[in-house]
């Protein structure tokens, strides 16, 4: 009995610090991904979510269906309960050749930086480098713990608006270095549609202020886009009252009446 709670308790214990890799391109070619000489997908993607990775240095190759593209390759070092993603890219900079850039690392359950259409596997393989294992001291004489469950009790957070008291849209707006981070990572798109994807794909899970949506609106260079922006992020505002600011972002008045009606009609 106790060795199997034993071997339980370090199944759950590895299990509790696994972690996930996100890999795509934005050069529209599907590939397949091995890991330390395991491959991980066996149909060819565009974009992959790699789950159950275990904190280690890892070797990630990226094969493209299309021989012509170079086999890519790169050491990534994967911490416990993190996201890390990885775009294969060229550097917008310089020009250069196809090559892993990384992008983000965020607490696993954060927000995805690939979209939503990626294909999600879990790896099986093995990991480079050591991972530590803690063997709890032999018991002697256990005795059955009384197990007291009591409730979790909600962080104190301080007031996101002071002064406002109009309507709310939503729980609490998303931290601003979070959400600073995550406007650089869709600037740095070269796509005005994989911005779009991005920005709503970030809205849609945190809460923001109207000021947040502003600066997002910003990042768009055509007035439609800005407009259908706003109509997607008033879902998930929280200072719903101040979002007649919003229409200081556009260049044309048809858009701030266009918006004007979408929000009569909500």
């Amino acid at each position: 009995m106790l060795l199997m709670i034993w071997m339980a308790f370090l199944w759950l214990s590895s299990f509790a610090q696994t972690s996930s890799l996100v890999v795509f391109n934005e050069i529209k070619e599907d590939f397949t991904l091995s890991i330390n000489g395991t491959r991980v997908n066996t149909v060819p993607c565009q974009h992959l979510r790699v789950t159950d990775l275990k904190p280690a240095l890892y070797k990630v190759e990226a094969q493209f269906v299309n021989l012509t593209l170079p086999l890519l390759a790169v050491e990534i070092q994967i911490y416990a309960g993190r996201e890390t993603s990885y775009a294969i890219m060229r550097d917008p900079n310089s020009k250069g050749p196809l090559a892993f850039h990384f992008l983000s690392e965020f607490s696993t359950g954060y927000f995805p930086i690939a979209p939503q259409s990626a294909v999600v596997v879990a790896y099986t393989g093995t990991a480079t480098g050591p991972v530590s294992t803690v063997i709890p001291a032999p018991i002697v004489n256990p005795v059955q713990p009384q197990v007291i469950v009591t409730p979790p009790t909600e962080p104190v957070r301080p007031n996101p608006l002071p002064g406002y008291n109009g309507l709310v849209g939503c729980a609490y707006p998303m931290d601003p270095a979070d959400f600073e981070e995550a406007k650089k990572t869709i600037a740095a798109k070269s796509f005005s549609d994989t911005k779009m994807q991005l920005a709503k794909q970030v809205t849609r899970n945190n809460c923001l202020l109207t000021k947040q949506v502003m600066e997002f609106m910003t990042l768009f260079s055509f007035e439609s886009q800005k407009l259908e922006f706003a109509k997607y992020a008033y879902e998930f505002t929280y200072d719903r009252g101040n979002y007649y600011k919003i229409n200081e972002a556009f260049g044309f008045e048809s858009s701030v009446r266009d918006l004007e009606k979408y929000l009569q009609q909500k």
